[in-house]
């Protein structure tokens, strides 16, 4: 099966909304993310996804700012998750980034997800801080992590 990875618009709001929901214990609000998706032409924000069987099966969010890019959200639909599509999204995330002469890929991610963590140490992120008590749901800690933005070896992926 063929994956497609895409500029996520307000015609996937419904499927974005749902996915948010169901990944994040404190998810963004479905007017939140409308704002988002609106502003993407005259914004840093960008939003990607990858669909799989006609579906959203997950999606990347961040902000490209100069020479850097911050990750927001990374989310895959528990029936694809350990399929790649996470690897596939952040594949194409750093594949553009090199393209645009971005340094490095920043991000937040919880103490407790070692999934995400063992994830994000595949593509070279590393330590770089942490925030204490930064969740308000549990009050627990996020890691800061960094990574230069180099292309990944091994497959290709690009958004389209």
């Amino acid at each position: 099966m063929t994956e497609i990875l895409f500029q996520l618009n307000t015609s996937h709001l419904d499927d974005l909304a749902y996915l948010e929901q169901l990944s994040f214990s404190q998810p963004w609000t479905r007017k939140q993310l409308l704002a988002l998706l609106q502003q993407q032409q005259n914004s840093p924000f960008r939003c990607y996804g990858i669909t799989r069987q006609k579906k959203l099966a997950g999606y990347l969010s961040f902000y490209e700012l100069d020479k850097e890019i911050e990750i927001l959200n990374l989310a895959v639909a528990r029936e694809f998750q350990r399929c790649g599509y996470a690897s596939k999204l952040l594949t194409a995330l750093f594949a553009q980034g090199s393209k645009q002469n971005v340094q490095s890929v920043i991000l937040e991610v919880r103490i407790s997800n070692h999934a995400a963590l063992a994830l994000y140490k595949k593509f070279s992120f590393q330590e770089i801080g942490r925030r204490h008590g930064y969740y308000q749901d549990s009050g627990e800690d996020a890691l800061i992590m960094q990574a230069p933005c180099n292309p990944q070896p091994g497959e290709k992926y690009a958004f389209s």
